[in-house]
């Protein structure tokens, strides 16, 4: 796919399924007590940024069991996110070999700015989610049954605001988040554009921390955790189109429901 000016390179999701390779940085048993062992620096545990109806807020045994079903599969990506994201940081080098800072490895943790963000609601709720996110075209006709559950998955904020900062971005007109949405630079951005220039001419400009090479470097993480639950615990029908996504709103957006698996068996 050709590279769009200020655009990064696309994420392997989008890339054919014969030119991927193996996956690094996360492990094959993600499923398996990966929440439990994934901690913070200091120890204490990850929180689980889940937007999602309470127990008893479900209307029924059928949204109780789904929500749960949600919450393990959440847990894990946000482990699996955490040991994925600090791996790369810890590994990265700009600069001419420097290191991310110890100081700004403390914020982004201190800040929860290493965790995805999730969205699970039911029925007319779901459906204002998809209203929010410019989707509800998306929305089937007729609308969504009380018991049909939409899950919106964001990415850390890290990545979700600086997805597009790479040595090849920033040049004057619009950035292009996935293929399909595009949206206009802010003043900010106008500033970074001309910083970038000014690097370039004076050689500076490996000096810039390349967030989009590791957004594409973490993308395979989720994809990897979904394949662990896809079709046994749960069935995810994705809404938005490849390469379609908005970084203020939303990375993925499912239609979720339980997969074949009951409770007893997982």
């Amino acid at each position: 796919m050709p590279k769009e000016p200020g655009a990064i390179k696309p994420a392997p999701e989008e890339i054919p399924q014969q030119q991927q390779g193996g996956q690094e940085g996360v492990e094959d048993d993600t499923s398996s007590h990966l929440w439990k062992r994934e901690r913070k620096p200091d120890g204490s545990e990850l929180p689980l940024l889940l937007d999602a109806p309470s127990p008893t807020e479900c209307e029924n045994d059928y949204q109780r069991e789904l929500v749960e079903r949600v919450r393990r599969f959440t847990r894990d990506a946000t482990a699996a996110s955490h040991y994925a994201l600090t791996r790369i940081l810890g590994e990265y080098r700009y600069g001419g070999g420097r290191a991310i800072g110890e100081r700004l490895r403390r914020y982004l943790e201190e800040k929860n700015l290493l965790l995805p963000t999730f969205d699970l609601a039911f029925g007319e709720e779901a459906e204002g989610l998809l209203t929010a996110a410019e989707l509800d075209d998306r929305i089937p006709q007729g609308g969504l049954s009380p018991d049909q559950a939409v899950l919106i998955f964001q990415l850390p904020k890290v990545l979700k605001y600086f997805w597009w900062k790479s040595n090849e971005s920033v040049r004057e007109g619009t950035r292009v988040y996935g293929e399909h949405h595009a949206y206009t630079r802010s003043s900010r951005d106008q500033r970074d554009a001309k910083w970038l220039d000014e690097a370039e001419k004076s050689g500076l400009q490996n000096m810039i921390i390349e967030w989009g090479k590791m957004y594409s470097e973490y993308i395979p993480t989720i994809w990897h955790v979904r394949a662990n639950y896809e079709g046994d615990a749960l069935c995810f029908e994705r809404l938005n189109k490849s390469g379609e996504h908005d970084p203020d709103e939303y990375y993925y957006v499912w239609i979720i429901e339980p997969g074949v698996k009951t409770q007893q068996e997982e």
